[in-house]
């Protein structure tokens, strides 16, 4: 499936095949987990045109995810 925006990737994949592994090793390999990073963005397209408004919750979590790495508090 073709997706504006989004081209999977070795990187993508290889990160979702470790996650796989750890929490769910029967699934642990590179098809399956290009058909989960697939439909993880088809979930969130989805997301944006049903519940526009869940998009701005993704983002507070987004945004505080990266004050934390950068040792700052979303407050800031």
């Amino acid at each position: 499936m073709r997706m504006q925006g989004y081209r999977l990737n070795d990187e993508d994949t290889d990160a979702m095949v470790r996650w796989l592994k750890l929490n769910h090793p029967e699934n642990a390999n590179r098809e399956y987990a290009e058909s989960m990073l697939i439909a993880m963005k088809l979930a969130y397209r989805e997301i944006g045109w049903s519940d526009p408004d869940a998009l701005e919750g993704f983002y507070q979590e987004y945004i505080k995810k990266l004050a934390d790495q950068n040792g700052k508090t979303s407050e800031e």
